[in-house]
C-alpha cells in the first residue's frame, strides 16, 4: 500500500505524467506537454443489473457498492472503482483519457482488470452523451433516445499504462493470454476479442534516454536495485542523484537494497535530496568497516601462533593488545 501511495504522489507531477506518455506511448517524441493535461476523476461509477428473482450478479475487484437503483424499469446495483491516476490529455482539437496504474505483485486476471478500467472510462463518457440527447427538445430519433447513443455520437480513447517494478512478470498480457482455447475451432477464436495490457516492466526498461524528466533516474535505480554494488556505482557515477526531488526519493527508497541509504537536503534548494553524499559517506564507512575488520582478523592470527608457542595468556594480552573476549575465542577455534 505505501508503494502505491508514492507513486501516486509521484505520478501527480504534470511533469512526469507528460513524460511517461511521450516516453512509453510516443516512443520519446515530445508531443505532449505538461499543460495539456487536465485534471479527470479517478472514481468511476459502474452499474450491473439483476435478474427477475433480484438475484445481483457478480463484478470483479468491487470496491464499494450502493443501494440498489431502478434503470431502464430494471433494478441495478452500483460499484465505484478508483483507478491510480487519471489525465485528460489535449491533442489538437481532441483529448484522449490516459490512466497510470500501479503494480507491484503479480495479477494473473489483469487484462480483465484493465479492460473493466477502460470500459468504464468508456461508459462515462456514454452517459454524459446520453444526458445531452435525452435532453428535452433534442430532436432525438426513438432509437437514440431510447440507447442515448447518436450516429454522429463519437467517443474519446482511453488508454491506460500498467506500471510494474515487480520481479519477472509471467502473467498474461492480453486477454487471449487467459483464455482456454483448448479445442476451440481456429475460425471461432478468431472471433474472440482481445485486449492488450500496456506493461511497462521497469527491470526491463533499458531505454530510459526517452524520459526527460527524473522518471529516468527512478526506473534506472529500481532496475540495478537488487544489486547494492550496482546501484552505488550508478548513483555516485551521475550527478543527476547529487539533487533529486524528495518524492522521486521516496519511491526509490521504496526499492533500495541498502539499509543505510541515507540524503542531505541540498542547500538553497526546497524539497531536493543529494541521495549521492549518503552513499559516499555509507561507502566511506564501509571501507573503514573493512580495514577495521583486517585489522582483527591479522590481531587473531598473531594471538593463535602465540598460543601455538605456549605463551601465557598475560604475555598474549599485553603483546597483542587485544582484549580476553578475543583471546577465548581463539582458543576455542584451535
Amino acid at each position: 500500500m505505501e508503494k502505491d501511495i508514492v507513486w501516486n504522489v509521484f505520478f501527480e507531477n504534470e511533469e512526469r505524467f507528460a513524460d511517461l506518455i511521450n516516453g512509453c506511448g510516443l516512443n520519446g517524441k515530445q508531443m505532449v506537454k505538461p499543460e495539456d493535461l487536465k485534471p479527470a476523476d479517478t472514481k468511476n461509477l459502474q452499474y450491473y443489473g439483476t435478474d427477475t428473482k433480484g438475484e445481483t450478479g457478480k463484478i470483479l475487484d468491487v470496491c464499494k457498492t450502493d443501494k440498489p437503483k431502478k434503470r431502464n424499469g430494471k433494478s441495478t446495483k452500483s460499484s465505484t472503482v478508483y483507478r491510480d491516476i487519471v489525465r485528460k490529455v489535449a491533442f489538437g482539437v481532441n483529448f484522449a483519457m490516459i490512466g497510470i496504474e500501479n503494480q507491484e505483485t503479480i495479477n494473473y486476471a489483469l487484462p480483465l482488470a484493465i479492460m473493466r478500467y477502460d470500459a468504464g472510462e468508456y461508459e462515462k463518457q456514454k452517459r454524459e452523451i446520453s444526458r445531452k440527447i435525452r435532453q428535452p427538445g433534442s430532436g432525438a430519433k426513438e432509437g437514440e433516445f431510447l440507447y442515448g447513443f447518436s450516429k454522429e455520437s463519437r467517443l474519446h480513447p482511453v488508454v491506460t499504462f500498467v506500471i510494474y517494478s515487480g520481479e519477472e512478470w509471467d502473467g498474461g498480457r492480453s486477454l487471449n493470454d487467459i483464455i482456454d482455447f483448448t479445442d476451440i475451432p481456429e475460425e471461432l477464436k478468431g472471433m474472440v476479442q482481445n485486449y492488450k495490457v500496456n506493461l511497462i516492466e521497469i527491470r526491463k526498461w533499458k531505454d530510459t534516454s526517452v524520459f526527460k524528466t527524473d522518471i529516468r533516474q527512478v526506473f534506472d535505480f529500481i532496475r540495478y536495485s537488487k544489486n547494492k554494488e550496482q546501484v552505488k556505482k550508478l548513483v555516485l557515477n551521475n550527478p543527476d542523484y547529487e539533487k533529486i526531488s524528495e518524492d522521486a526519493y521516496d519511491v526509490m527508497k521504496q526499492y533500495a537494497n541498502i539499509s543505510e541509504l541515507k540524503t542531505e537536503k541540498v542547500k538553497g534548494e526546497k524539497n531536493m535530496v543529494n541521495m549521492a553524499k549518503g552513499l559516499q559517506d555509507w561507502a566511506e564507512e564501509e571501507r573503514a568497516e573493512g580495514r577495521r575488520e583486517g585489522i582483527q582478523s591479522m590481531v587473531r592470527i598473531f594471538v593463535k601462533n602465540m598460543l601455538k608457542c605456549g605463551m601465557s595468556d598475560e604475555d598474549i594480552l599485553m603483546l597483542s593488545e587485544c582484549d580476553r573476549e578475543l583471546l577465548e575465542e581463539v582458543k576455542k577455534s584451535i
